[in-house]
This record gives structure tokens, C-alpha cells and sequence, in this order.
């Protein structure tokens, strides 16, 4: 535990439920010199950093990468996403016949993502359905991540969705065989990792050509 966090840094923590153990010290010190410290201590987070770049703001809460924790909304989506890189969740494959299109996306929660997909009409889709999945899984941004770069070819980069009111680009959609992103799938979990999928006949619906390429 660190002797000098504050009550409000301390209340910070546990709203965003980081333990304390996560956080590295960094006594005012550069987050660049105390980096390959804080990655072999495997911390996540640092303390007692150089202020962020708000004036005045007091904040001392930093991320591994140098993001302010406390700064609103970027510091919240800082801490999800690297939990979503560091801690356990789903990996899945979601397909949607519609589009011709598949999603590799990383969530705590595969079963609740997906018809998401379909309430934000996710690339244009309303019909995305859960083809293949691996629960409670480790690293799951990392295989996700993994994933992505062994589709990277069938990746589609034109197709977005609205959000808030906003255009927002979808990054995580591919065209290709659901049976292919399965290999690429396997190919990145842990040895014996046990994925649920459709059955075959189902999966086969599922069989989109290569719409990526052809679009660049």
C-alpha cells in the first residue's frame, strides 16, 4: 500500500475497484525511466506521477502507457481498456449474414455483447449472432488483438455505425469464412482452450468472400 494517497485518490480506487496493489510508485520521477520497473513488477498504474498536462488539476493517477486516470471521459476508457487487455473475458466471433461481415471483438460478457451489436446496428447489422466463443479467458484483448492481425487481410475499414449521434468507423470487422476466422481463432487461444461454436451446418451460412480486398 502506498503511505501518501490521499482519501480522494483512495476513493477514486475504489469506485474504478483498482486495487491498490496494481499501482507503482513513481515519487514524482519520469513514467518513462520507471517503465520496465513497472512492467516487471507487473503494475498497471502509477502513482505520485508528474502532474497531468490539465492546469491545476492535481492529478496523480497515470496508466502504464501515460494516460491521466483521473481526466474524464479518457481516463475511464483508459482503465476499461486495459483491463480488457489484462484481465479475464470473452473472445468471440460474431457473424451477420445482412452484411456479409464477421466481428472479432474481446468482452467481459459475450452474451450480452452481441445483441448490443444488433440495439447500435453495428456496421449496419441487426442480424449479428454469436458463431464461436471462449469464456473467462485470460488476456483476452491480447488474443483479440492476435486475431485481428492473422485476419488483417480481410479486414474491412469503410463501414461504420451511429453513436450518440455520432459517425463512429468499426475497426473489428472482417470478410472471410466463418471456418477460417475459426483456424486464426484457434491458432491464437492457449493449447486445450475449449471453444463453443454452432454446428456445422449453421456455421456454413456463414461463408462471406473476400469483400476486403476488393474494396482497397
Amino acid at each position: 500500500m502506498i503511505e501518501e494517497m490521499q482519501p480522494e485518490v483512495i476513493r477514486f480506487l475504489d469506485r474504478h475497484k483498482i486495487p491498490q496493489s496494481q499501482l507503482f510508485d513513481l515519487d514524482g520521477r519520469d513514467l518513462g525511466s520507471c517503465y520496465d520497473e513497472m512492467v516487471a513488477e507487473e503494475k498497471l498504474f502509477g502513482y505520485n506521477a508528474t502532474a497531468c498536462s490539465v492546469l491545476d488539476s492535481g492529478h496523480k493517477l497515470v496508466t502504464r502507457a501515460g494516460h491521466c486516470m483521473e481526466c474524464e471521459p479518457a481516463g475511464a476508457k483508459a482503465i476499461a481498456a486495459i483491463r480488457r487487455l489484462h484481465g479475464l473475458g470473452d473472445v468471440y466471433i460474431a457473424g451477420s449474414l445482412s452484411t456479409s461481415l464477421l466481428n472479432v471483438g474481446s468482452t467481459t460478457n459475450a452474451d450480452k455483447r452481441v445483441p448490443v451489436l444488433n440495439e447500435l446496428a453495428y456496421g449496419g447489422a441487426t442480424d449479428w449472432k454469436k458463431l464461436h466463443v471462449i469464456r473467462a479467458i485470460a488476456n483476452s484483448g491480447k488474443i483479440e488483438f492476435a486475431v485481428h492481425s492473422k485476419l488483417e487481410r480481410y479486414r474491412v475499414r469503410d463501414v461504420s455505425y451511429m453513436k450518440e449521434g455520432k459517425e463512429q468507423l468499426c475497426y473489428d470487422l472482417f470478410s472471410c469464412s466463418a471456418e477460417l476466422a475459426l483456424e486464426e481463432f484457434k491458432a491464437s487461444v492457449p493449447k486445450g482452450s475449449k471453444i463453443a461454436s454452432q454446428l456445422p451446418s449453421e456455421l456454413s451460412k456463414y461463408y462471406f468472400p473476400d469483400l476486403a480486398t476488393a474494396r482497397r
